[in-house]
């Protein structure tokens, strides 16, 4: 569904098809949408000013205690900074930010997987390495992942699609696959 490097068109992160399919049933197909919240942009978020760079790497470490030690919904409320290059400017979000805008465009990108095949006229599965057959009762399972501060995990299930497709991973290159 997307070409290249063209991430905002979206299509999914990670897909795992099941390599022990049974014919005729229902498989589980896995469908994951990752996301990373760095250690410097949750230290960003702490700066009276996102330019400032740290003066050495002791900096970052009273953040990696209060992300050592924090409940999932604390780590849900951390702020972070980044620079967005589309709008040239620094933007600070909440990590359930993140999570609610990771989950929609999964829902979204799933959305689109379950349609099967693609053509130019069709949305769906455009991508040479996924065989998509007529026939199938896979079930698309959505989960979005996101790593905070390289030492935590945020794994929340949002939700599952039947459809009347299977899903099989191949090992050819998408077309527009640079060299």
């Amino acid at each position: 569904t997307k070409k290249w490097r063209e991430g905002k068109y979206g299509f999914i992160d990670v897909f795992v098809g099941n390599s022990q399919r049974e014919l005729n049933k229902p498989n589980p197909v896995f469908v994951m949408e990752l996301k990373n919240v760095s250690l410097r942009s949750l230290w960003k978020a702490k700066q009276s000013d996102p330019d400032t760079e740290p003066n050495s790497q002791t900096a970052y470490y009273p953040i990696l205690r209060e992300v050592r030690k924090a409940t999932e919904d604390q780590l849900l409320d951390l702020e972070y900074t980044f620079f967005d290059d589309e709008e040239h400017q620094w933007v600070t979000l909440r990590v359930k930010d993140t999570l609610q805008a990771a989950t929609t465009q999964l829902h979204d990108n799933m959305s689109i997987l379950s349609d099967g095949p693609g053509e130019s006229e069709r949305r769906g599965v455009r991508d040479r390495r996924v065989w998509c057959r007529a026939e199938g009762q896979d079930v698309l399972c959505g989960y979005v992942i996101i790593c905070v501060a390289g030492t935590r995990v945020i794994c929340r299930r949002t939700g599952m699609i039947g459809t009347r497709y299977s899903y099989e991973v191949t090992s050819a290159p998408p077309l527009d696959f640079p060299a």
